[in-house]
């Protein structure tokens, strides 16, 4: 069964997958008009709509990865997903097919199609829904970080993928947008197709790696910092709490109890095992003064 996070990935999938669909249909409808079609019928390529298909499908790709790590957060059950995100999602996934819908020319009968025209003539509307998708990812961003705060989660979304850089990629995609929309020559959409590749290319190389290994190195469901016991795969018969530890990893001594001193702190978490019982006592398991 599917909880609430999963679904909603999947409908993210769904709907930019059916995008993506579109931009391959129309695509593929091109190379086959070209292929059959008389030299002089024969729709002509555009570079810069070619690159922004590309990197359209780029930056799609690389959202569907980011959701492995995204995931991982709404693994802890005190995680709450609120609706504002959900609707903010259903934003970024909706302005994303758009783009892919504008990006998909239509060829007629006669395979009569430019290119080169179809670029300039939707690259003011292209320009608005980038520069919307990614006003979209930065509230979402936003939205899933007071989600995790609010639930008292261990976890924090800075430990899926920086925060700053994240900030920083969506900024830079908000100035390309404005230039695209701006931009009124070919030079400066040349040089603005030309740093949307090379920032596509900056986001692959510094996408965090994908690995349980490192994101959960005792594979016990419980990731990052989260973890407070790393090593319960040396326990794997026994079910770990939302700590990540195990009963025999909190009774350090063996003798069946897990909180010696009775202060409400396992003892593997104990800095003062000896304190009284009729103390107030802090996380760590110390007389709090005063």
């Amino acid at each position: 069964m599917m909880d609430n996070w999963e679904f909603l990935t999947l409908t993210f999938v769904l709907i930019t997958g059916i995008g993506i669909s579109r931009l391959l249909i129309s695509f593929g409808t091109m190379v086959e008009a070209r292929a059959i079609l008389k030299p002089e019928k024969r729709p002509r390529f555009h570079w810069l709509l070619l690159t922004w298909m590309f990197v359209t499908v780029d930056v799609i790709a690389l959202s569907w990865l980011m959701f492995y790590k995204w995931n991982l957060l709404y693994e802890d059950p005190r995680a709450v997903l609120s609706p504002l995100t959900t609707l903010l999602l259903l934003g970024l996934a909706s302005s994303f097919y758009i783009i892919m819908e504008l990006l998909s020319p239509e060829i007629s009968e006669e395979g009569d199609l430019d290119m080169k025209e179809h670029f300039w003539a939707v690259r003011q509307s292209l320009a608005i829904w980038i520069f919307a998708s990614r006003l979209f990812m930065l509230l979402f961003y936003m939205s899933i970080s007071n989600d995790i705060e609010q639930s008292e989660s261990l976890l924090k979304i800075s430990e899926t993928y920086p925060v700053m850089r994240f900030i920083g990629f969506n900024v830079i995609w908000m100035v390309i947008a404005a230039g695209l929309y701006f931009g009124s020559t070919q030079l400066s959409q040349t040089v603005l197709a030309s740093l949307s590749l090379i920032v596509v290319f900056g986001m692959i190389i510094a996408m965090p790696t994908f690995s349980m290994s490192i994101d959960d190195p005792d594979f016990d469901g419980v990731y990052f910092n989260a973890d407070i016991c790393p090593d319960s795969d040396q326990y794997f018969w026994e079910e770990v709490d939302v700590n990540g530890c195990t009963f025999s990893q909190y009774d350090v001594d063996g003798d069946g109890d897990i909180d010696n001193d009775d202060d409400g702190v396992f003892d593997l978490l104990d800095s003062c095992p000896e304190t009284d019982i009729s103390a107030s006592v802090d996380e760590q398991g110390c007389p709090i003064e005063g």
